[in-house]
């Protein structure tokens, strides 16, 4: 009875800090969006709950991020797909309605489209 009590407390305690690690991790790219470092299924996400409310959100850019960088208006982001390791580049416009400010690119046409709209941003760990 003994050794099913402590395999029991070991894991509930297990899956618990699973679950907070996973939320506490977030970073934070303003306006409500985030990155969510979850091994190889990182991904960009959109807060869509209201204040006060549990944290619950919309993915907006697939997994798995590798790079990604932000300022107030844009967040630029490379992922790798997980499956068939498909190399994906996106731009999120934070001023566009949500939705319709996830563009997806290729390597050639993101750059083209970071020159075009005179982006500064580079790709990296995140910092802006």
């Amino acid at each position: 009875m003994k050794n099913n009590l402590l395999l029991m407390i070991l894991v509930i305690s297990l899956f618990t800090s699973c679950v907070f690690r996973h939320t506490d991790d977030l970073s934070d790219l303003g306006g409500n969006y985030y990155f969510l470092p979850d091994g190889r299924m990182s991904t960009i996400g959109y807060n869509t709950a209201n204040e006060g409310e549990n944290r619950s959100g919309i993915t907006l850019v697939e997994p798995k991020v590798v790079e990604y960088a932000f300022n107030d208006k844009v967040i630029i982001a490379k992922s790798i797909d997980v499956y068939d390791k498909k190399v994906k580049f996106w731009i999120i416009d934070k001023d566009k309605a949500l939705h319709n400010n996830v563009e997806e690119f290729d390597s050639i046409s993101f750059y083209n489209e970071l020159s075009k709209r005179n982006i500064k941003l580079k790709l990296g760990n995140g910092s802006n």
